[in-house]
C-alpha cells in the first residue's frame, strides 16, 4: 500500500500539466481582459471626441446664426447712406460703394457672385466680419432679385399691366440677399450658413 506522501511519476507529471494549464488559462484570460479594456478606453475616447467636436460644431453655429440676421439689418439699413453703424465686432471689409451694388443689384457693374467667406477658399474676399466671444465670423452678400410690391402708388394700371407690374416708379420694393456666413472657432472647428435677407 502506498503512502499518502508518496507520489508516483505519472501523478507528479499529472499534477505539473494541471499547474501549466491553470497557468496558460490565467495568461489568456489576462490577455482577453487588456483587450476588452483597451477597446471600452477606445471607445469612450471616441465618444468624448464626437461630443467636443459636435459642442464645437454647435457653438460656431450658434455664433453664425446668432448675428448675421441682425448684422444683415444694420448694413443694409445703413450703407444706403454710405456709412455703416457702429457695431460691436463687426468690420466691414468691402468698399462701401461695391457693397451697396451687391445689396441693391444698382447697376450690376460691382457685383461679384465669385467672392468667398471661406478662408481656405483662392476666392476669400469676404464682405464683412465680426468676432463674437473667441469665434471669427465671416460673411458674403450677394444681390439675389427685387421684387415690385403691388399697391404702390400707380397700381391702379394692374388691369392693363397685371398686378405687381403696374408700378414703374418709387422704391416700393422687396430686395433679396443671398448672405454665405463661416464662423471659425480658434481649434479650426467650422460651420457654414447660408440665408436669404429680405428687405
Amino acid at each position: 500500500m502506498n503512502s499518502p506522501y508518496v507520489r508516483t511519476t505519472s501523478e507528479c507529471d499529472a499534477r505539473r500539466s494541471e499547474r501549466g494549464m491553470a497557468l496558460a488559462m490565467a495568461v489568456i484570460m489576462l490577455l482577453v481582459m487588456t483587450i476588452g479594456v483597451m477597446g471600452i478606453w477606445k471607445l469612450v475616447d471616441s465618444i468624448i471626441g464626437v461630443s467636443a467636436s459636435y459642442y464645437r460644431k454647435t457653438t460656431t453655429r450658434g455664433a453664425a446664426v446668432a448675428q448675421s440676421g441682425m448684422l444683415m439689418e444694420t448694413i443694409a439699413n445703413s450703407i444706403t447712406a454710405a456709412t455703416v453703424a457702429p457695431t460691436p465686432g463687426l468690420i466691414i471689409l468691402e468698399d462701401i460703394d461695391k457693397l451697396y451694388q451687391e445689396l441693391s443689384g444698382g447697376g450690376f457693374a460691382g457685383i461679384d457672385y465669385s467672392d468667398s467667406p471661406d478662408p481656405d477658399s483662392p476666392n476669400f474676399n469676404p464682405d464683412f466680419r465680426y468676432t463674437i466671444d473667441n469665434i471669427e465670423v465671416y460673411g458674403d452678400v450677394d444681390f439675389a432679385q427685387r421684387i415690385p410690391l403691388s399697391g404702390g402708388s400707380i397700381e391702379f394700371a394692374s388691369a392693363y399691366d397685371g398686378v405687381g407690374q403696374g408700378q414703374t416708379l418709387g422704391s416700393s420694393f422687396v430686395i433679396q440677399n443671398h448672405v454665405r456666413v463661416i464662423a471659425v472657432d480658434p481649434s479650426g472647428a467650422r460651420t457654414e450658413v447660408r440665408f436669404m435677407a429680405v428687405r
